[in-house]
């Protein structure tokens, strides 16, 4: 969104009429994108220059448990604030990463500018963490309105939720076309199950400025099982084991049962999704409850998800990210029946030649538009 300072004067002091504002010409694309850039150095001029580095060298991004974790691998335990080039992306950065009195943790406050996107005065990226919050930012100026998309992450229990993705719009001329919303989740994962659509359209391209993708999109191997389910194939071995299991899951003696359990959960994620595929109905009480609390970590999507994201292209492709094999051939299984292709994925490719084979291969099957009217 662009900020624009108005000074008013007397008329009868200046002793002269003003010119009425409809003399004034429309600032064109590329004078506001001018205008901008000359802001953003003049801001940051003052502050000493790093060599330009590709974003992976300057932020780094990973999930665990289900949040978003940013980084920097230029942290050496000392504060410090630079201007800096992204070298595999280009426009301009500011990098500040802050010790705290917490130790192991310190405060990052990263922006970039890029003003060569396609219809934009110029796209902003944020990222600010501190210890009980990240929040990732993007910003874009389209000349007659502002568009801000945020995901903010927090420990604070008086926020209005763990995880928030807002979406804002701001007009500069009709303030009731303006849009705010906001969607909660308690985790990453969830607010991708929650509001799939919202995730998609507003979260990719902001994770793509990032070069993130494969970190903000990823698929857990439980999930994406879950939605595989219908491809999996169990060992020869595994039905006879588990089913074993279930008649010790009834027997007399505690300990015995107790000792079935463990060995239930020690066979993981195959028995898992052996007994979501293969329904029991002559069990006892006990049975079912200890067999429904075993699957239910495996078990995170509910069966209108399951169904969403087995049609999902952008989900199955998300999927190729995942380090397991299995689940990589599972999914380019169903991709090449909802296609009629023959998608191609090097199984020996490394995890970044893997990354630019499935960008490649999304820009084929469903391209994401360089910019989109989010109010629309």
């Amino acid at each position: 969104m662009r900020y624009v300072v108005v000074a008013i004067f007397s008329l009868a002091a200046l002793g002269a009429a003003a010119p009425p504002d409809a003399a004034k010409p429309p600032e064109t694309l590329a004078q506001s994108r001018e205008d901008e850039r000359q802001r953003v150095e003049t801001q940051w001029s003052p502050l000493p220059a790093m060599p330009a580095k590709p974003f992976a060298d300057i932020l780094q991004f990973h999930i665990a448990d289900g949040w978003l974790v940013a980084d920097s691998p230029l942290y050496r335990g000392k504060s410090f604030n630079y201007r800096i080039g992204i070298s595999d992306v280009g426009g301009m950065g500011n990098l500040r990463l802050t010790t705290s009195r917490f130790p192991g943790l310190y405060y990052i406050f990263f922006e970039h500018y890029d003003f060569t996107v396609p219809g934009l005065v110029y796209r902003h990226l944020e990222v600010l963490r501190a210890p009980i919050m990240l929040q990732v930012l993007e910003d874009d100026d389209l000349m007659d309105e502002g568009v801000s998309i945020s995901l903010v992450e927090t420990v604070d229990p008086g926020a209005e939720a763990p995880v928030t993705l807002r979406v804002q719009v701001m007009p500069d001329v009709d303030p009731g076309k303006a849009v705010n919303e906001a969607f909660t989740a308690a985790s990453l994962y969830d607010l991708r199950r929650k509001y799939p659509d919202e995730y998609e359209r507003f979260l990719r391209p902001m994770m793509r400025g990032f070069k993130e993708e494969s970190v903000g999109f990823g698929v857990d191997s439980r999930t994406a099982w879950q939605v595989l389910s219908d491809t999996w194939k169990p060992s020869t071995d595994l039905p006879a084991k588990v089913e074993a299991i279930i008649v010790r899951l009834n027997a007399d003696d505690y300990s015995a049962r107790a000792a079935a359990q463990k060995d239930l959960e020690q066979l993981g994620e195959p028995a898992a999704l052996y007994l979501m595929a293969t329904p029991h109905t002559d069990l006892t009480p006990e049975q079912a409850a200890r067999l429904a609390g075993f699957i239910a970590p495996y078990h995170p999507l509910d069966d209108a998800q399951i169904a969403r994201f087995r049609k999902d292209e952008n989900f199955l492709l998300d999927c190729l990210f995942n380090d397991d094999p299995a689940v990589r051939e599972a999914a380019l299984g169903r991709l090449r029946q909802m296609t009629g292709q023959n998608v191609p994925l090097d199984p020996d490719q490394s995890p970044q030649e893997r990354i630019e084979s499935i960008r490649r291969l999304r820009d084929q099957l469903v391209p994401i538009p360089a910019t989109e009217p989010i109010g629309n």
